[in-house]
């Protein structure tokens, strides 16, 4: 992918009618498939996870978070990862999500990381 030249058009809506669009351009696409893809892109403000996983998302982030261990953990649910393992997901009693994730030392020892 050539970053030099990577826009998105992002569209607003209202019910089924657009609104409005836009021309942007992101540093940084993350594209979750059968594995993680980077690619560097020309722009320097936000960034885009796009899931094609199971059920297709987008989530906008800034660069330094859209590809962080919280968003794998918390978005991609623990996909890409190799070392944690899910210990809790419940919804709280005003309907947030909570989840809790433990380190399998195993795996990381495995790794020759701990």
């Amino acid at each position: 992918m050539n970053g030099s030249h990577a826009s998105l058009r992002l569209g607003a809506y209202r019910g089924a009618r657009r609104v409005g669009e836009s021309e942007v351009e992101p540093a940084l696409l993350v594209i979750a498939n059968e594995s993680l893809h980077r690619f560097t892109l020309g722009g320097k403000n936000f960034a885009f996870l796009l899931d094609l996983r199971d059920t297709p998302r987008v989530l906008m982030a800034d660069p330094l978070n859209v590809d962080s261990l919280f968003t794998r953990l918390f978005f991609l649910d623990g996909a890409y990862t190799t070392a944690f393992e899910k210990f809790s997901d419940t919804t709280s009693f005003n309907m947030g999500r909570i989840l809790i994730w433990k380190v399998d030392w195993s795996r990381l020892e495995a790794l020759g990381l701990a």
